[in-house]
């Protein structure tokens, strides 16, 4: 659970500290090809602010008792998702991720079939990607955060609020313009860390799907 607030921290810091800082961090005018293909000519500042908006829908493949003893758990969410570059080095492409989880649905099996709790969460991370110049593109996540349910998941005397940890590897596809398609696999883990009496854990192998806007840039009016 630590860890999980001290990376939140981390790349939350990261993400939003002021642009004459981030300026100062460690990029390169050649960036991983995945983000050149987009930006093209656009000059070192438009690099350096780097993000993508990406809509996701995920459900579980598999529920392998890893570091949970439930079985029979299922595990579906919606998302939205923030990315946006932090620096570069010689071989690799890393930016920070945060998300938010609307409608997250977890079900278990009880004798008279399946219960359903709806909740939503959110989460930081990393992303990984190879700076090299395949059209699609792979990136590998690392990700923490938090998911609340209407009441105790994933059973009686265990916790409504629960600590997250996801990983896994994806790939970019691109499409027209400043478009892609984004999928993958995620090892998605909660628990609650051991602060209630009883602590079975949810671990589900997800695969998810997502509709991305690359080199995205809200403008905001300023007074």
């Amino acid at each position: 659970m630590k860890i999980c607030v001290f990376v939140s921290f981390i790349v939350s810091f990261l993400l939003f500290q002021p642009a004459a800082v981030r300026a100062q961090s460690n990029f390169s005018e050649a960036d991983s090809n995945s983000v050149e293909s987009v930006l093209g000519g656009t000059s070192s500042t438009a690099r350096q602010h780097y993000r993508e908006l990406s809509i996701y829908t995920s459900g579980m493949l598999a529920n392998p008792q890893l570091m949970s003893d439930l079985k029979n758990q299922r595990l579906f969410f919606t998302g939205i998702r923030l990315t946006s570059r932090l620096f570069t080095t010689r071989h690799l492409f890393i930016a920070g991720n945060v998300d938010v989880r609307p409608l997250i649905i977890h079900s278990k099996s009880v004798p008279s079939g399946r219960e359903y709790t709806y909740g939503g969460g959110s989460g930081v991370g990393l992303q990984f990607t190879p700076r090299a110049g395949w059209h699609w593109q792979p990136f590998f996540d690392v990700d923490g955060g938090f998911v609340a349910f209407s009441h105790d998941v994933p059973m009686p005397n265990t916790r409504r609020v629960n600590m997250t940890l996801d990983f896994g590897p994806g790939v970019t596809i691109p499409l027209r313009g400043n478009r892609a398609m984004r999928t993958g696999v995620w090892l998605y883990h909660f628990s609650d860390g051991n602060t209630a009496p009883r602590n079975p854990a949810f671990d589900g192998v997800m695969v998810y799907l997502s509709y991305t806007f690359r080199n995205f840039s809200p403008h905001f009016s300023r007074n």
